[in-house]
């Protein structure tokens, strides 16, 4: 299907196999959000941060545009076998650097997971303080 199509899939976020990893995401920056609702913050910057905090209560990943798919830089890496392979029907597919550049010409991203905490907070904190700051 892919080589015939030449194309490939994302899936959209609500229909991940652990559907919090967005949600997480949302959590993490509207807790970085809420320092700056507070002194000794400016009257504006306090305003903007509870209205972006309002508007966050209700994440959207059902109705949300962001699709991820999933690789790997190791090659034929059995952990991604065991979770998206389905037993005997995966196949790799190598794809060289001209091909995922194409990829990014299309609005997408590619883009390393992170499953560190620390590190998601500190992203999450610099979304905030770009939200509201600059």
């Amino acid at each position: 299907m892919v080589m015939e199509s030449k194309t490939i899939w994302a899936t959209q976020i609500s229909c991940l196999n652990d559907h919090m990893e967005f949600r997480h995401g949302v959590r993490l920056v509207r807790e970085a959000i809420r320092l700056y609702k507070v002194p000794p913050h400016d009257a504006d910057t306090r305003w903007l941060a509870g209205y972006v905090d309002d508007a966050l209560e209700y994440e959207g990943a059902e109705i949300s545009e962001f699709f991820v798919l999933c690789m790997s830089e190791a090659k034929d890496d059995l952990s991604q076998w065991r979770a998206y392979g389905g037993g005997e029907n995966g196949v790799e597919i190598e794809l060289c650097t001209p091909v995922l550049q194409r990829v990014t010409q299309h609005s997408g991203y590619l883009r390393p997971v992170c499953y560190v905490e620390n590190a998601q907070k500190g992203l999450a904190a610099d979304i905030a303080k770009w939200t509201v700051l600059l």
